[in-house]
């Protein structure tokens, strides 16, 4: 059996280095730990959900694709319910997947278990909301971002963030509100980003209803992004 992931799921997929075994918190259908113990990017997943219906869901589908044997399937709030050392059992890569939620509720998990955060060599996270504020909490945390994609799916723009225990490489605003390798790749889909902010905030700044602190902050979004373009469009 050959599961469909989409766009958005493909792009976390590729940030998921090789490793020994993958942790997929929150997996929903639990697509993407699937295709990747189908393509031997990993050895074994660990695939949790805080709801039993979709962890059953990703039961069924680990068993049609032949690769249930090589899974755990742990119904767990974040990291609460999963020993974490038993289940790497002496694997030493390991991976921590946290996708298709919002930045804050990613934040929680992570801080209600300090101790098993630690315990994984690398990080991807795709936070569906407050990707600033994300950013910055992941430099407060000591974990680096090594790698972003920037994809649009379903006529939404997502963020993709590979990240690994290490210094904030982020410098300025521009930095946590794009990603610090923003700039490295310049492509279609992100100069379409660059406007679509753009343009969003430019609305939103015009908007004589918007109250004195939501107006603050979304002039200091317009400004970032009148730089970004500015500096986009540099040869």
């Amino acid at each position: 059996m050959s599961l469909k992931p989409s766009q958005r799921m493909e792009a976390i997929a590729g940030l998921c280095s090789k490793g020994d075994i993958l942790f997929d918190v929150g997996c929903d259908h639990a697509i993407i730990s699937i295709s990747l113990l189908q393509s031997n990017a990993f050895g074994r997943a660990v695939a949790s959900d805080v709801k039993k219906g979709p962890l059953e869901a990703a039961r069924l589908n680990a068993e049609k694709a032949g690769v249930s044997e090589r899974m755990s399937f742990i119904l767990s709030d974040g990291l609460k319910g999963i020993d974490v050392e038993k289940e790497k059992e002496g694997r030493k890569s390991s991976t921590l997947l946290i996708s298709g939620m919002g930045g804050e509720l990613i934040e929680r998990i992570l801080n209600d278990s300090p101790l098993k955060r630690d315990l994984f060599d690398g990080f991807v996270f795709s936070p569906q909301s407050k990707l600033e504020g994300f950013r910055r909490y992941l430099g407060r945390t000591g974990l680096c971002i090594k790698e972003e994609k920037t994809v649009f799916d379903k006529d939404k723009f997502y963020f993709v963030i590979r990240a690994e225990k290490g210094e904030d490489p982020c410098k300025s605003d521009m930095d946590y509100e794009l990603g610090p390798r923003f700039f490295d790749e310049r492509t279609d889909l992100k100069k379409k980003l660059l406007i679509n902010r753009l343009s969003l905030y430019e609305g939103l700044c015009g908007n004589k209803m918007i109250d004195p602190e939501s107006l603050a902050e979304y002039k200091r979004k317009l400004y970032i992004y009148r730089e970004a373009v500015e500096r986009y469009e540099m040869p």
